[in-house]
């Protein structure tokens, strides 16, 4: 624009950018269904504080993101329908070590399909943000037993008809 070249012109400029906040990015799959569990709420949050900030898993790909600073953040499921109907489940490896599984791009694209069988269900799964990157979260998730017919997007269970939506619809 005009302007930045006539102030290019009169000699140096310094600039300064503060860096409000980071993405961590994510897939989310459902292991039984095969699918993305659209509408899943998901909720970030530290060992102090569960509820930093929210989302939802897309319907595409089970894509979600979520605003975060650099540290380590708790990924779980929120409170209602999500956590009423679906489980995370984790590597027992992963889960005894306390990291979730953080993938980079290319190797995204070339993961295999766990075997269900030997994951396990954890409450919750650990997600550090150590660049500018942000990281990207592999979150692996089923329904509970019983649930295996039962949608989130159901609007009985989101009135709380399943017990535990009614907030959710409120809201």
């Amino acid at each position: 624009s005009p302007r930045c070249s006539s102030q290019a012109s009169q000699g140096d400029t310094d600039t300064s950018v503060t860096l409000a906040s980071l993405l961590i990015t994510g897939s989310c799959d459902d292991l039984r269904a095969r699918d993305p569990p659209n509408g899943l709420q998901l909720v970030l949050g530290t060992a102090a504080e569960a509820h930093v900030t929210d989302t939802l898993v897309m319907s595409n790909l089970g894509y979600f993101q979520l605003k975060a600073a650099p540290g380590v953040w708790q990924l779980a499921l929120a409170a209602g329908p999500s956590s009423d109907v679906y489980q995370i489940q984790a590597d027992p490896r992963e889960a005894a070590s306390g990291s979730g599984k953080q993938l980079s791009a290319h190797k995204l694209a070339r993961r295999r399909q766990p075997d269900v069988g030997g994951l396990v269900p954890v409450p919750r799964q650990r997600v550090i943000v150590s660049g500018f990157d942000g990281g990207f979260s592999l979150l692996r998730v089923a329904k509970r037993k019983g649930m295996e017919r039962v949608s989130i997007l159901d609007d009985e269970k989101q009135s709380g008809g399943g017990g535990g939506g009614g907030a959710a619809a409120e809201g």
